[in-house]
């Protein structure tokens, strides 16, 4: 898997590194619903950060594949915790990650 950038913890990087902080377990909330929606990452280890998560869902998966993937483990955690500038950075991890399909479900 390509390195991964350190600095910011999942807190950190969903809010911008800096943003409002997002509680343990809303992050440990968010990491089993994003397991259970991947069962494959096991393969992976622990999924400690959402750059993780969208490096490995982009590396295992095709485009439309990983679009639906990312979405519902998206949507699985903005509809617990939600912060002004979480999208952008989402999807600007997206987009890092090599991942340019990644866009934010409507959770309308």
């Amino acid at each position: 898997m390509r390195t991964l950038l350190a600095g910011c913890g999942l807190a950190l990087i969903l809010s911008g590194c800096g943003g409002p902080s997002i509680s343990d377990a809303a992050v440990r909330d968010f990491q089993s619903k994003a397991r259970a929606d991947v069962p494959y990452m096991e393969r992976y280890g622990d999924v400690s950060d959402y750059r993780t998560l969208l490096e490995a869902i982009c590396d295992s998966l095709d485009g439309g594949q990983s679009y639906k993937l990312v979405s519902r483990t998206v949507a699985a955690y903005i509809n617990k915790e939600a912060y002004d500038g979480e999208v952008d950075s989402l999807i600007k991890i997206g987009h890092e990650t090599g991942c340019p399909d990644v866009k934010m479900p409507d959770l309308a």
